[in-house]
């Protein structure tokens, strides 16, 4: 269960760049960093959609630059790489990447290069030789088989854990031959010309008529985007037809030259197979009639194999594949718009496992169709997508534009504050060291001018959650977010009713504490074993087995997110025997929506071994993905039960899919059933004993919940 992240880009920093042997050729593809753009390598790219790792790109006088990674002090995500693509193919059979890479405090993990040859040629790492520790400047390399059909080259550095990693002079070579010194050939997709996607299709509002004709095109691309066999096999661009037959339709004189137009445009003739094929009928359901016909021309009969845009992972998660990002959209955009809205709404209709659980896709779809014909600027683009996956309700579903989720939509700057929702109104439950008059508890009234009640609202329909608890909790997250430098708070103090008005700093990166935060992982209260999961280490659990065991009840709290994936690990300790606790429904081959339900691995305990005394799991609706399948497997144990509150609903590993704009977004692409074949999808988990947030644990700083739990134990 795989977690969305997000990162800030660092500002420009000076350190020593490697001067080691340049012997390799990397004078190509920038693959030395001595290209630059402002504070940006050319052709080079952070993954700050998924991390919050620092990036930046380091210098001294005289000795050109190299890339640098620095893990942030109080990081969210595992690891934070760069990467550079290539996107030409070559003849060879063997491809050998190199980089030199220098070390500080690496640990927790290791530093890297990495190489990946698309699509699935193959991939390394060097997760079983990576750097560790404090290193000067050293070449490394890796060796990897390479294929005349691939299509590009991605390779870079990557850092996983603590610490900071530079990295400079990549090189590769097929065949022994240095790649600065061979002809690379264009990849020929179609889709490489953007000039179709330019152009007003309509000024105005789209009529009711229009909006049907689009509601049609919309299920007939999707329809031929995942099943027609020449799309599947890649010899129809979709996005560019898509383009090109998108001014006929909406500006069509007369209904009846709309079959015909999209009969030809279909490309049917010829197809074998196609005759003996029916469409499900919810691939055209509320369509009209002629659209049926068309798609049941070319619905393919042969879906044993990967297709251009879709392909199964390992673990069944759908990978759409091939999806062009096209980066430098620019608004407005109409015809980009309603690829973007396209894109994702036939995503989740083809392929989405929860998708049976939402019973108007069609309805949205025809919802949305004049939103996104009418967006004028990006912030408007990002907010139709924002509303849009909300529509879901899934919490792996959030949009990253710009590095973060919110940031277009609410700001760049944070307030060092944290605030709560209680009972339907909004308290402080924590204050940074930055901000002066402002006490845990206090109630906030307004932000900004604006009342709170008036925020929820607006933002409500803009969160990306699949509960009530989770969007209340995501919404407080982000509510201190501005593009100002400070905000001002009307806030009610708890000790009397008057009203009280603060203006408080906010920072582009939260400021450090002075405070010291514990690593603590386990700790035992009056012979309570207390798990805290989110500092938690498999290595640990050896270790610490023989305290565990010794205690006369244990509190294993999941309200943190794991620090590393300790279910099985821990959970076969705890069991007394082998524990089913969940189902899986899994796509079984790419053809839309091919379901079908397994058991999920279960625990595998022994009764000589296992943990006897009472078990007691903390929940709460920050218990999301990870955290809330390592619940729904630990709560399965006889002797545990759950204390707090209904967890998020948001489980299963993620699919993603990039829209225009360089928008990542995704859902989760396995649905999680619990043992008795129950969807945890948005119910998440009801706890055994429901334990309810005060104001007055906020006030004294106490935890309602573990406090509860160690009376029960008492």
């Amino acid at each position: 269960m795989k977690k969305f992240i997000c990162l800030l880009i660092s500002a420009f920093l000076f350190c020593f760049c490697s001067t080691q042997n340049r012997a390799d050729d990397s004078s190509c593809y920038n693959m030395n960093i001595d290209s630059v753009k402002g504070v940006n390598p050319i052709l080079w790219e952070a993954n700050t959609q998924h991390s919050d790792y620092v990036f930046s790109l380091d210098s001294i006088e005289g000795q050109g630059y190299c890339l640098s990674i620095k893990s942030p002090d109080e990081k969210k995500s595992y690891f934070g790489s760069w990467s550079n693509t290539i996107s030409e193919r070559f003849d060879g059979r063997k491809l050998t990447l190199s980089g030199y890479i220098k070390t500080e405090a690496v640990n927790n993990g290791y530093a890297g290069i990495w190489i990946r040859v698309d699509p699935d040629v193959s991939f390394a790492n060097m997760n079983r030789n990576g750097v560790k520790g404090d290193s000067d400047w050293k070449r490394y390399e890796l060796t990897v088989p390479y294929s005349q059909s691939a299509e590009q080259i991605v390779f870079g550095g990557m850092l996983i854990g603590d610490g900071q990693a530079w990295f400079d002079n990549f090189s590769i070579s097929i065949d022994g031959v240095p790649l600065c010194q061979l002809n690379g050939r264009a990849v020929n997709t179609p889709e490489q010309s953007d000039s179709v996607f330019h152009g007003l299709l309509l000024h105005g509002e789209p009529s009711d008529l229009q909006v049907m004709r689009l509601f049609d095109l919309c299920k007939l691309w999707g329809a031929m985007k995942y099943t027609h066999p020449d799309v599947m096999n890649g010899d129809i661009a979709v996005d560019v037809e898509l383009a090109k037959i998108l001014p006929a339709v909406i500006n069509a004189d007369n209904e009846d030259s709309i079959p015909v137009l999209l009969r030809k445009w279909c490309k049917t003739d010829n197809i074998p197979g196609a005759d003996n094929s029916v469409a499900p009928e919810w691939a055209y359901s509320n369509t009209s009639t002629y659209v049926k016909d068309l798609i049941n021309s070319f619905w393919s009969a042969d879906f044993s194999r990967e297709s251009r845009y879709i392909r199964l992972e390992r673990n069944s998660v759908p990978n759409f594949q091939h999806e062009k990002k096209y980066e430098d959209m620019s608004f407005p955009s109409q015809s980009l718009q309603l690829l973007s809205l396209f894109r994702f709404w036939n995503a989740v209709q083809y392929y989405y496992p929860n998708i049976g659980s939402i019973p108007n896709w069609d309805d949205v779809l025809k919802e949305y169709i004049p939103i996104f014909m009418n967006v004028k600027s990006k912030q408007e683009y990002i907010s139709s997508l924002n509303r849009l996956s909300h529509e879901i309700f899934d919490g792996h579903s959030q949009v990253y534009a710009e590095s973060e989720p919110y940031r277009m939509l609410y700001g760049a700057k944070k307030a060092d504050l944290k605030a709560k929702f209680i009972d339907g109104q909004l308290y402080v439950s924590s204050v940074g060291e930055n901000v002066y008059g402002i006490a845990p508890g206090d109630r906030v009234i307004s932000i900004n001018g604006q009342s709170v009640s008036e925020i929820f609202g607006q933002r409500q329909d803009l969160t990306t959650a699949a509960n009530q608890g989770a969007i209340k909790l995501r919404i407080s997250e982000e509510i201190f977010r501005t593009d100002g430098d400070s905000l001002t708070i009307v806030l009610q103090s708890t000790d009397n009713s008057a009203l009280k008005e603060r203006t408080i700093p906010t920072f582009n990166t939260m400021p450090a504490t002075s405070e010291t935060t514990s690593d603590t992982c386990y700790k035992e209260i009056d012979g309570v074993g207390y798990i805290d999961v989110g500092n938690l280490r498999k290595e640990y659990l050896g270790f610490l087995w023989n305290s565990i065991k010794m205690t006369k009840a244990l509190i294993i709290d999941l309200r943190p997110y794991p620090n590393e994936y300790i279910l099985y690990r821990l959970g076969d300790m705890l069991a007394d025997g082998t524990c089913r606790f969940a189902k899986i429904r899994q796509l079984r081959t790419v053809r839309p929506r091919d379901f079908e339900i397994i058991d999920a691995e279960p625990l595998r305990g022994s009764r000589l071994s296992c943990y006897k005394n009472p078990v007691y799991v903390i929940i709460d609706e920050s218990t999301f993905s990870q955290s809330e399948y390592t619940a729904l497997a630990l709560t399965s144990l006889p002797n545990a039960k759950s204390v707090g509150r209904q967890t998020s609903g948001t489980d299963g590993d993620i699919s993603t899919i990039w829209l225009p704009g360089g928008v990542l977004t995704g859902f989760s692409g396995v649905s999680v059933l619990n043992s008795d074949g129950n969807p945890t999808y948005r119910v998440g988990l009801i706890p055994d004993i429901e334990i309810q947030s005060t104001v007055d644990e906020l006030k004294d700083g106490t935890d309602a919940i573990l406090n509860h739990v160690l009376k029960l134990i008492e």
